[in-house]
């Protein structure tokens, strides 16, 4: 992955955060990569990554899930997100 793609995903990820408006009810999901799916929470400064979707009792759920917390380097497929610069929200905000 080049330098370029990297900036690019960044600035994704924190106009992302950025614009995400607490206290909605969900955690914004980005697709990082085929199958590869990072949640990001950036009220309490969490992540969360998901990936190997499996099917249980006929239903399609993820068989792996890895958290981690805003400053961590997530390995997500063939990348890894650095999430020091992510901005945080207030919980009360």
């Amino acid at each position: 992955m080049t330098a370029v793609t990297k900036r690019e995903i960044y600035r994704h990820l924190r106009n992302f955060a950025e614009h995400f408006t607490p206290p909605a009810p969900f955690s914004p999901k980005i697709e990082i990569s085929d199958g590869h799916y990072l949640i990001v929470d950036p009220r309490d400064g969490t992540c969360v990554h998901f990936w190997a979707i499996v099917e249980r009792d006929g239903n399609p759920v993820y068989d792996a899930r890895v958290p981690y917390v805003f400053g961590d380097k997530i390995p997500v497929g063939d990348w890894i997100i650095d999430t020091a610069e992510l901005p945080r929200y207030d919980r009360e905000a």
